[in-house]
């Protein structure tokens, strides 16, 4: 479905675009519904899993009644503009006891929310009243700066609060408010500011972004660059009246540079990404509060959205994200009562290895391997798609015996060119040692799991790993179900140290035993 709102948001930025080179000053109002339209149509189609929805066309009739009334009757007399944001606020009762969904958070819709959308709409009218009172004791203070000044601190309260109640769905909610407000005002810097901001959700969502961590170089690098490409616009659209090339080539630039730190983030999680991409749109909405004419200031963020959207459609989702965590089948007790309990898998009870003694090999279909090594935001993660073993369990678990054969091309991290250098001389030289190994020389019982102790032999390198394992029951099919993880440190077994890179390897498996039956 981004696709679709990819094309809509490129429509959107040609239409202003058009609208900037013939100076049409009358449909600036209209490309600004026509993006409220399209913002409000993607956070619920992606971020709420439904497109014609009753918040939807509720929320689509507040910003249609808006910018009615702001053609034909607009005003900043403040009695007027309460007036105006209260009967466009109106609407959104139609949705009221609707069941919203954002970020695993679920809600009804109700009076708090009609509150921050009033709260939003009122937000220049605050602004304006805090700038009276202050000029009547500081004389000859800048107009202008004063009332953004309240403007920005009454928005980070909104913000605050609605996000506290309702995640990324209340500064939605924030922003309708401050979109009605704008269509009265003509001051669209607050809304378009919120209303970008609150489609973040829809890519932390689809690309599974856990946190955008300012202190990584990439992130800063992307906010930068958000600046960079909405002041180089507007520099360039004012360079020569009406001259085409002078918009077309800071758009070019924009839409290579955007694409340029997407791009990066596939190749290693610490050069770029749909994280970067954020911290650039994200500076792209801080700067338009400061500079720059509004019209020009939408079309760089409507074209960055629609760059954005498009990767968003080329490029899955981190897969990085979805293998961190073992998928585990459904584990039953012996009574076959299912125990559906959604916990991490290491925080299930463990059961005795003595319930299951016998000799087995590993379901190499059905078993996974995954590992993760790097800082915080720059984590390489990866899996061992294919591998075998034979496991020998016994009622003494001292004399329990492991042993497992990891084929290194069977090794992906998810992106085929870091593969393709992986297996290389430098790396895991496949071709001179194609297989890792594991054997155990002891288990010991700990509580509800057990500690191996064992040989791991990598690059032709042995060295001692302990792993923990536990017995987590059986599936629906009666396969016995193990877990473990552990942790190694890959300079043992030759590798170069590089702290960029990661030189402790935590890995976690889930294997299905087949009995190999006398």
């Amino acid at each position: 479905m981004e696709n679709y709102f990819s094309l809509y948001f490129l429509g959107i930025s040609i239409f202003i675009l058009s609208l900037i080179y013939f100076n049409k000053q009358s449909l600036f109002n209209f490309s600004y519904l026509l993006f409220g339209i399209g913002i409000l149509a993607l956070f619920c189609n992606t971020a709420l899993n439904e497109t014609i929805s009753s918040f939807f066309i509720s929320s689509i009739s507040v910003l249609i009644i808006a910018f009615l009334i702001g053609k034909y009757n607009s005003s900043k007399e403040i009695y007027k503009h309460l007036l105006a944001v209260t009967i466009c606020s109106l609407p959104i009762v139609l949705s009221w006891s609707a069941n919203i969904t954002v970020q695993d958070y679920t809600f009804k819709i109700g009076p708090i929310h009609l509150v921050l959308i009033l709260y939003g709409g009122l937000i220049n009218v605050l602004s304006v009243l805090k700038y009276k009172i202050l000029n009547r004791f500081v004389k000859h203070i800048d107009k202008e700066d004063t009332h953004l000044a309240f403007q920005l601190i009454f928005l980070g309260i909104g913000v605050y609060v609605g996000s506290f109640f309702a995640s990324f769905f209340g500064v939605l909610l924030i922003a309708l408010g401050a979109t009605v407000s704008s269509f009265q005002t003509r001051d669209f810097k607050i809304s378009l500011f919120t209303l970008t901001y609150s489609i973040f959700a829809i890519f932390i969502v689809k690309q599974n972004i856990e946190v955008i961590d300012l202190s990584l170089g990439k992130i800063l690098f992307g906010f930068v660059l958000g600046v960079f490409s909405l002041l180089i616009f507007n520099l360039f659209s004012h360079a020569e009246k009406n001259s085409i090339l002078n918009l077309l080539f800071p758009t070019i630039v924009q839409s290579l540079l955007v694409g340029l730190i997407i791009w990066l983030g596939t190749q290693k999680t610490d050069l770029g990404g749909f994280d970067a991409y954020l911290a650039s749109l994200f500076g792209i909405i801080s700067a338009q509060l400061f500079t720059g004419v509004f019209i020009k200031n939408l079309y760089v963020i409507v074209l960055s959205l629609a760059v954005g959207l498009g990767f968003a459609v080329m490029i899955k989702p981190n897969l990085d994200a979805e293998n961190q965590n073992l998928k585990l089948p459904e584990i039953v007790s012996s009574s076959n009562s299912a125990n559906k309990k959604a916990v991490d898998p290491f925080d299930l009870p463990g059961k005795n290895l003595e319930e299951i003694t016998g000799n087995y090999k590993i379901d190499d279909t059905n078993s996974e391997l995954t590992f993760q090594l790097g800082p915080k935001g720059g984590k390489t993660i990866g899996a061992i798609k294919l591998f075998t073993g034979q496991i020998k369990l016994t009622k003494v678990s001292e004399n329990s015996e492991f042993k497992v054969e990891m084929p290194v091309n069977k090794l992906t991290t998810f992106n085929a060119y870091r593969d393709e250098s992986l297996m290389e001389a430098s790396y895991f030289n496949v071709a001179k040692f194609p297989k890792m190994n594991y054997w155990s020389k002891k288990m010991v019982a700990e509580d509800d799991y057990y500690t191996i102790s064992g040989d791991f032999e990598m690059l032709g390198i042995k060295q001692n790993v302990d792993v923990n394992v536990k017995y987590l029951g059986k599936n629906e099919k009666g396969v016995p179900i193990l877990i473990g993880k552990s942790s190694l440190d890959r300079t043992l077994f030759g590798m170069k140290p590089d702290p960029k890179e990661g030189n402790v390897v935590d890995f976690q498996f889930k294997i299905e035993l087949l009995e190999i039956k006398p």
